[in-house]
């Protein structure tokens, strides 16, 4: 229905690969009618067929960060401006939502 859509953001993979599913069952060509892009970029999304664009987000380094924001707040050492902790992103491109021309 208008407007058209041409594009999906999801807020996890599972519902990435769940939107191109449906978009499959309907028809739709993945990406020339739609695009699809996840986020956490689960190893899945490269085998999917057509591969999955995704947001890389770096699982380990906040595990690993939230340990030692405890463990420092435990010990005392921790201040209210070590609480918040930026690690970044990576956009991972691939064929959901290449479109040549």
């Amino acid at each position: 229905m208008p407007p058209q859509t041409d594009a999906i953001f999801c807020i996890n993979d599972d519902l990435a690969l769940g939107a191109m599913f449906e978009a499959q069952r309907r028809n739709l060509r993945i990406p020339q009618d739609l695009g699809i892009c996840g986020f956490n970029d689960m190893e899945m999304m490269g085998a999917a067929e057509p591969s999955l664009t995704s947001v890389r987000t770096f699982r380990r380094e906040m595990g690993e960060g939230a340990v030692q924001l405890i463990l420092d707040a435990l010990s005392g050492c921790a201040s209210p401006e070590d609480k918040i902790v930026d690690l970044g992103f990576e956009i991972m491109p691939r064929r959901s939502t290449r479109r040549d021309g």
